[in-house]
């Protein structure tokens, strides 16, 4: 039984260990330019919010537009090399304190809590 107990427990550790590393592939910023903010990472593919990028649309409180692009780079551990740069636009209601996302034309809400 305590063999057992203590497999169970290294098994758990290395899981854990994996872990950790997986996240380190994605540096906070690419590469060390705080300009480009981690956003998102995904099988190897880092995405950073370029900040010098961002326009207001709209400031119509409490309507509030802006657009920002990504950039997406394959693996940014390593590589600071940007493969391809999309647009996303996002909308905050301050009144119900709600921030949405433009995807295909249609806005979708931003859970905080959500993926």
């Amino acid at each position: 039984m305590k063999k057992i107990w203590l497999l169970l427990c290294m098994i758990c550790l290395l899981m854990v260990g994996g872990t950790a590393s997986a996240g380190a592939n994605y540096p906070d910023h690419l590469g060390g330019d705080s300009n480009f903010i981690c956003v998102d990472g995904h099988m190897g593919y880092g995405f950073y919010l370029d900040r010098s990028s961002l326009v207001v649309e709209e400031y119509n409180p409490p309507e509030y537009r802006i657009a920002v692009n990504v950039c997406e780079v394959e693996n940014p551990a390593y590589n600071t090399a940007i493969g391809r740069v999309f647009t996303n636009e996002f909308a905050y209601n301050w009144t119900s304190r709600r921030m949405y996302v433009n995807s295909n034309g249609r806005w979708r809400y931003l859970d905080p809590n959500g993926s």
